[in-house]
């Protein structure tokens, strides 16, 4: 369990509030929730279509399975970062925090993917520059 209730001090929690989750007001639960939720929908979006682009395209080269791959990471990326401004949207309970610790170790597994991804591309790049294969 990732909140242990038994723990909390009850009687410092403002206005009588008996969980933990505090309400915030409207600007701050628009930045938290409204800004990550466009932009991780943005990019969704953008990366539904990188993939589509990469589907029809005709003869493309094997370097470009490496752009693929960052296209899937990316997606998956975004779809991990949907899932920490869902959670605080919904009622504070146990399956929501244990949705949303999961949701991080999703995040940061998925963004360690995409940078392990990134440094192949850069490395690719840099071997097809400096040995040039005629």
């Amino acid at each position: 369990m990732l909140f242990n209730e038994s723990s909390l001090n009850r009687s410092r929690l403002p206005h009588g509030i008996s969980h933990p989750n505090c309400t915030a007001s409207a600007v701050r639960d628009t930045s938290l929730n409204s800004v990550p939720l466009l932009l991780a929908s943005s990019i969704i979006l953008c990366q539904i279509f990188n993939l589509t682009v990469f589907h029809l395209w005709r003869n493309r080269e094997p370097f470009m399975l490496f752009h693929i791959s960052l296209s899937y990471s990316s997606l998956l990326l975004g779809l991990a970062a949907l899932i920490s401004p869902i959670s605080r949207l919904s009622p504070w309970t146990e399956v929501t925090q244990t949705f949303a610790a999961s949701g991080v170790l999703l995040y940061g597994l998925i963004n360690r993917i995409a940078v392990v991804n990134t440094f192949l591309i850069s490395l690719d790049r840099w071997l097809s520059v400096e040995f040039l294969v005629w």
